[in-house]
């Protein structure tokens, strides 16, 4: 049974015998039908219905197939409609021009029966695949959205609540001066934690790997020194030590809080990955026109397919840390495209059962 029955064909040519013998097959296969005389009548047809797939023939008068193709992948409405060329014309030239405007396929004429529809389920099935992905990212966006909606409640009473107990006289009377650290942190870790998702919010709207940035020149070392706080506690029932090599005084044009969540992550994985006793190094190096911040371990490693799959759209496996800590396989991907969004760069340099090395590389243009 063809489960592409029912699909809508648009079949632009400008000779009646070819539009007669496709639709014929097409038909007979139980797919719909709509013709086109020429480019302009299929530009019009197409502003009443929208097919599944367009059949366009290359040579046409008035306005040729490739001119035809060019304004369909210009326009927001038909540039994702899978589009099959079909022509006498053979010269790869040819082939290629079409291609690269946005062709999915090619046939040559005269057609044969078996390829057309071979090729035909291919664009449908491309189709599908596609609506599949969209609405896949839909519906990841929504649960981003609805996450960060739910959350920011519970981080702004805990800011609240903490900010009214450390400006209450009569009970910092009984707080040590640790407890007094530890209740600041509560207040700027849920206050932290509430932009975070106000942030995540307005990434969720946009649904592109363009980030809403609120940029302005920051000092990184106190931003690092909070998160090896806020960390402390790890650190300590691991005991890694962690080393702040990175200087006073150095201001980076940032989103403090996308790349205060940056700095969090990757400190995060280090320390997730770092054995028991292990030495976690933040450091930085001057190179040319070029700052490094470095986050190394010296944990497992990673091996140069798991560094690829970081930094393209395939799947990153999560791997549990030294001790059984979980992860989602996501945190350097996120990492990575906060930091692209800065413009900045990400390295990453690894060696099985040696550690690993993070660098956000950074112009100096984009610091004091």
């Amino acid at each position: 049974m063809n489960k592409f029955l029912g699909s809508k064909i648009l079949i632009v040519d400008d000779e009646y015998g070819n539009i007669f013998f496709l639709k014929r097959v097409l038909n007979s296969e139980g797919y719909a039908t709509i013709t086109a005389m020429n480019g302009l009548e299929a530009l019009h047809k197409l502003e009443e219905e929208m097919p599944d797939v367009i059949m366009l023939d290359i040579m046409m008068p008035e306005m040729t197939g490739l001119e035809v193709l060019k304004r369909l992948k210009e326009n927001e409405i038909t540039k994702d409609i899978p589009v099959i060329m079909i022509s006498a014309k053979t010269e790869a030239n040819d082939i290629k021009t079409a291609l690269d405007l946005g062709a999915l396929e090619y046939i040559r004429k005269p057609v044969d029966e078996i390829e057309l529809l071979a090729r035909l389920r291919t664009a449908l099935r491309v189709t599908r695949s596609e609506l599949e992905i969209r609405e896949n990212l839909r519906t990841k966006e929504e649960f981003i959205r609805i996450v960060a909606h739910d959350l920011r409640t519970p981080f702004s009473s805990i800011s609240g609540f903490a900010q009214l107990l450390l400006e209450d006289k009569e009970i910092n009377k009984f707080y040590s001066d640790e407890h007094l650290e530890f209740l600041g942190f509560i207040q700027s870790s849920s206050s932290f934690m509430f932009e975070y998702f106000n942030k995540l919010l307005n990434w969720s709207k946009v649904g592109t790997d363009e980030l809403m940035l609120e940029k302005k020149k920051t000092e990184i070392k106190p931003i690092i020194n909070s998160i090896l706080l806020i960390n402390r506690f790890k650190m300590q029932s691991k005991r890694i030590a962690c080393l702040n090599n990175v200087p006073d005084n150095l201001y980076i044009d940032i989103d403090e809080v996308y790349f205060s969540q940056v700095i969090n992550n990757l400190i995060s994985n280090s320390l997730k990955f770092t054995p028991s006793g292990g030495e976690v190094l933040i450091d930085y190096k001057v190179s040319g026109d070029l700052i490094h911040l470095i986050i190394s371990d010296n944990g497992p490693g990673m091996n140069e397919d798991t560094i690829q799959h970081i930094f393209n759209d395939l799947p990153v496996k999560s791997t549990k840390g030294t001790e059984g800590e979980k992860g989602t396989g996501l945190g350097l991907k996120i990492c990575d495209r906060i930091i692209r969004n800065h413009g900045f760069q990400m390295q990453i340099s690894s060696l099985q059962n040696k550690g690993t090395s993070i660098h956000i590389i950074i112009s100096k243009g984009d610091m004091n």
